[in-house]
């Protein structure tokens, strides 16, 4: 009899020790495979797509309008614009701007911030606005014959570029007085999530 019941407790070690083993080999293979016990590094770069978008307005009386569409897909960023009104042949430098301190949300300038009063908002006068640039959207477009600037890439983006919600897009160029500033705003849009964001 105790040895029947030794035997038999023997069976159930044995078994037990089978199950164990093969758990931990499940779980092992998940932790590569990508289960449920992935690292928040691996997690981030599985996230769904997120959507936003910038309805960019003029600045300092230009005509320049337009609209960028922005795709976040884990570290990769990709930004399609198309904008208006610019001055043909002329390069037009495009950044996202904002700012690192709080996340403190990006606006576009208004006229309350031409300081010196020359009836233009000039760039030193406009950072106070959306803050400086985080990310330059390079290469640097020429505008075509009509004005017109069409432009998509894709980066590879950092932290410091989010949240993208509070951050704005930038056009810049414009003649003043028969000179091209390429540094003046002429263009700008707030970062907003597309749906749900």
């Amino acid at each position: 009899m105790k040895q029947v019941f030794l035997q038999n407790s023997l069976r159930l070690l044995a078994g037990a020790l089978v199950v164990f083993s093969l758990s931990q080999c499940t779980k092992e293979a998940m932790d590569h495979d990508g289960g449920a016990a992935m690292d928040s590094k691996a997690m981030q770069s599985m996230n769904l797509k997120k959507e936003y978008r910038a309805s960019l307005g003029a600045l300092n009386n230009s005509v320049a309008h337009g609209m960028a569409h922005l795709v976040l897909d884990g570290n990769r960023l990709t930004v399609s614009l198309e904008a208006m009104g610019l001055e043909a042949g002329k390069p037009h430098p495009q950044h996202i701007h904002g700012f690192m301190e709080n996340n403190r949300n990006s606006t576009c300038p208004t006229s309350a911030l031409d300081t010196n009063g020359d009836g233009l908002i000039d760039l030193g006068e406009s950072v106070p606005a959306y803050g400086p640039v985080i990310l330059d959207l390079a290469p640097m477009p020429v505008a075509d014959a009509q004005g017109k600037v069409m432009y998509t890439r894709t980066f590879e983006i950092s932290k410091d570029l989010l949240p993208l919600q509070n951050r704005a897009i930038v056009l810049h160029g414009l003649t003043v007085n028969g000179t091209y500033i390429a540094t003046l705003p002429v263009a700008c849009g707030q970062v907003m999530p597309v749906s749900g964001e």
